[in-house]
């Protein structure tokens, strides 16, 4: 199963509506995991029009996408046990925060953002994934988003997808 995961859309503050690319992306996943910075309530309601979102709460979004979505979630997809987080802090702290986050729920995939850096990286039997963020170039090297593949309990790829 193909997974888009994205984080830091910041919309609107940094851009009118996500990336053409992204779109078009989105036609062929069968689930969307958003890693919080949504910042407004629609940008969820029309990621859920291409399919099945998890997502939770940033530090930037609006009161009422915080009121909604929770600060972390772990969850199962073909097998493989996710943790999803925001993060929070500095760019150079955000990853040890994460990990006390998810310290006793053993998930094998590890999906945050906040830091705009993409990332992937296997750590023993857990895999991390930062994709970045499609619309914001605070910190980050370039635009991007990425991509899973999942199945039978084993995540068989992770590819960061540049945007230009």
């Amino acid at each position: 199963m193909k997974v888009l995961v994205l984080s830091d859309t910041h919309l609107p503050e940094r851009a009118k509506d996500l990336p053409k690319k992204l779109y078009q992306e989105l036609e062929n996943v069968s689930l969307i995991i958003h890693a919080g910075d949504l910042t407004e309530w629609w940008v969820l309601e029309k990621l859920q029009g291409f399919a099945p979102l998890k997502a939770v709460r940033g530090n930037m979004d609006a009161r009422e996408v915080k009121e909604k979505l929770p600060e972390k979630d772990i969850f199962e997809f073909e097998g493989v046990r996710i943790g999803l987080i925001h993060g929070y802090g500095s760019p150079a702290e955000t990853r040890r925060r994460v990990e006390e986050a998810f310290r006793d729920e053993n998930p094998k995939l590890i999906v945050y953002g906040h830091t705009h850096q993409p990332l992937v990286e296997e750590v023993g039997d857990v895999t991390w994934l930062n994709p970045g963020s499609p619309t914001d170039f605070v910190f980050a090297p370039f635009f991007s988003f990425a991509y899973l593949e999942v199945e039978g309990g084993t995540v068989h790829r992770v590819e960061l997808i540049r945007i230009d």
